[in-house]
């Protein structure tokens, strides 16, 4: 277990690595107060006041500074709560929304504390390490924001992989295999890992990378396939249909016709049922004019025979 972390001075008294002095000292006053309005005993008071020498040091309050989470944001506070209550990846969602200087050395230290449970995790700390102390001006503004300016990031980077690799239950050789940086690996190799083991941890790690590489292209070439597939489908689906429609309209084979033909028998189609049409409407309209003949015979006729009975009454 990352000591340094766990029991963090700043941890016990409640507090962000960049409190102020004056936030540390009214911290420290209301928990020593709390405590004898409580009647806790001295240990419990002893641990506050140890803890509160411990951030106010010159000389100590850089390194523990280093090993806590900083909060500069809202966000940050509301993080820091799934923090206490163990949810470091719902604390990491939050942080990788927007990454800067405070976000990538909380990030760094969630993935530490995860690393005890699994080693993958290293991986991610180790590369929001390097984002960090080989980022440029993140170290920079991570220093000031603790009230430590003039630190040199290349030193504390080795300060931060002794602690790690001092106070770490997982296996070192394989946290060599993925520290990603040379000059990282060469500062270890030979002072806290054995050159033979970092050498075997090293390979051991290739080999897991080229596994997972070949994994990654097999998948690649099964979806390829998969799509090779779907392409096949997709040109000759249309060529389905066409020999279902034969189908269905009859169930005598038909000989196979070329799309410019199949559309010039569906226009054929179309003008003769329009030439039917118009049949049908001539028809309609000489019928027409032929009840319109017989009716006006019938009126002329019937205006005749009106005409003679009026002259055999007279």
């Amino acid at each position: 277990m990352i000591t340094d972390i766990s029991n963090n001075p700043f941890s016990i008294l409640g507090l962000p690595a960049n409190a102020t002095r004056v936030e540390i000292d009214q911290c420290h006053n209301e928990l020593i107060e709390g405590l004898k309005q409580q009647g806790q005993s001295y240990e419990s008071l002893e641990e506050i006041d140890k803890a509160y020498q411990a951030v106010i040091s010159p000389i100590h309050h850089w390194h523990h500074a280093s090993f806590w989470f900083v909060c500069v944001s809202d966000k940050d506070r509301h993080a820091l709560q799934y923090v206490e209550e163990g949810l470091y990846e719902k604390a990491i969602e939050m942080w990788e929304e927007k990454l800067n200087y405070a976000s990538l050395h909380n990030m760094m230290l969630c993935y530490v504390l995860m690393g005890e449970d699994e080693i993958h995790n290293y991986a991610k700390a180790f590369y929001y390490a390097r984002c960090l102390f080989l980022g440029g001006s993140n170290f920079e503004l991570f220093t000031d924001c603790v009230g430590e300016s003039g630190k040199e990031a290349v030193d504390e980077a080795k300060i931060f992989l002794d602690v790690v690799f001092s106070q770490t239950t997982a296996k070192k050789s394989t946290l060599y295999a993925l520290l990603g940086n040379k000059e990282w690996m060469d500062y270890v190799r030979g002072k806290w890992v054995d050159a033979d083991e970092a050498d075997a941890g090293a390979e051991n790690m290739r080999n897991i990378i080229n596994m997972a590489e070949h994994a990654k292209q097999a998948e690649k070439a099964e979806r390829s396939k998969k799509s090779y597939f779907w392409w096949i489908w997709t040109l000759l689906f249309p060529v389905y249909l066409y020999f279902n429609h034969c189908y269905q309209n009859s169930h005598k084979p038909k000989p196979f016709e070329s799309p410019t033909e199949t559309i010039q028998n569906h226009l054929d189609s179309l003008q003769r049922v329009r030439e039917k049409m118009l049949d049908t409407a001539h028809i309609k309209r000489e019928l027409r004019k032929i009840d319109e003949k017989h009716e006006a015979e019938y009126h002329s006729l019937k205006e005749k025979i009106e005409e003679r009975k009026k002259r055999l009454k007279e």
